[in-house]
């Protein structure tokens, strides 16, 4: 299993030695990590996970929180509950069993149809009905000042075909709390939404570039339609729907589309946002209906994005 923070890709693995039976953590980018101190004479169970801890499951239903970093481990107060959680509408359910993890469909007057079985990377887990949360600009805006993204060291070939970057964790936009403007136009993440990583090219000439990739889905795309980035002091902007110099946009998928950019940029710690600017037909055809998604605040200060460039 393997679970992204916003700073470091973590991965998990079972062990099993002469010892007994263990756990493993690893910081996949700064190859920080190591066994976790727990050991059993049968296998552990991993029974909730966040961006910093993971809670194991001994065999005597003991449960024990455990730091990614260290990593260390305490008593825990949390319940050893199985990790089943069931999502939104009919719902659907990720269940870690024996060490597998499963997402499956209910089906109603017989088994569950299992939809991924054996799943090997967590992103989030959260089922939040997020129109039940009240707005809060201060929560907002603390939130979104959390935005990041790193640049991995990689090179790659602005050509609009993104399976060089198979293996790379995205900054994701498609929730409420980034919606930068024209909130009440916004209806969800199949109206507007995107996502963006971005590499820091290794070879020759080409070192000083900074590429972004990503993809953007639409329900109705419009001309007006802009792709935005932020990159220190540089502003990168496109209509996805027809390319333009430096970018490239593949397929003409009636939500999904891609792209790929890139630009000179100095390395550190750098000022970053990247937005996508929504325009939708009015119902009654006379106007345009806009919504602004971005990673950060447009506005700068201090709930600005950053990107960390090497």
């Amino acid at each position: 299993m393997r679970l992204w923070d916003g700073q470091h890709l973590w991965a998990l693995g079972d062990i099993e030695d002469a010892q007994g039976h263990g756990l493993h953590v690893q910081d996949q980018q700064a190859q920080l990590g190591g066994d976790i101190p727990l050991r059993a004479d049968r296998p552990l169970y991993v029974v909730g996970m966040n961006r910093r801890d993971v809670f194991v499951q001994l065999p005597d239903r003991s449960v024990f929180r455990c730091a990614l970093a260290r990593p260390s481990c305490e008593v825990s107060a949390m319940e050893a509950l199985p990790m089943n959680h069931p999502g939104p509408g009919a719902g659907f359910e990720l269940t870690l069993n024996g060490g597998v993890l499963r997402l499956t469909m209910p089906f109603t007057g017989g088994e569950p149809a299992v939809l991924l079985d054996r799943v090997t990377r967590i992103i989030g887990v959260h089922w939040v009905h997020e129109a039940w949360l009240p707005q809060d600009p201060m929560l907002d805006q603390a939130y979104r000042g959390r935005a990041r993204i790193v640049a991995q060291r990689r090179d790659v070939t602005a050509d609009g075909a993104l399976g060089e970057w198979a293996d790379s964790e995205p900054l994701v936009v498609d929730a409420p709390w980034q919606v930068d403007a024209g909130a009440e136009h916004w209806s969800g993440a199949g109206d507007a939404s995107f996502s963006v990583a971005a590499a820091r090219q290794t070879r020759g000439a080409d070192s000083r570039q900074v590429c972004f990739a990503g993809r953007v889905r639409d329900d109705a795309w419009t001309d007006e339609d802009v792709v935005l980035l932020r990159l220190g002091g540089a502003e990168l902007r496109t209509a996805p729907s027809e390319g333009g110099a430096g970018w490239s946009s593949l397929g003409d998928g009636f939500f999904s589309r891609t792209f790929e950019v890139c630009t000179a940029a100095d390395s550190g710690d750098l000022p970053f946002v990247a937005a996508y600017i929504d325009h939708d037909p009015d119902p009654d055809g006379t106007s345009t209906l806009s919504s602004t998604l971005s990673s950060a605040a447009l506005n700068g200060g201090k709930s600005e994005g950053r990107i960390s460039v090497p």
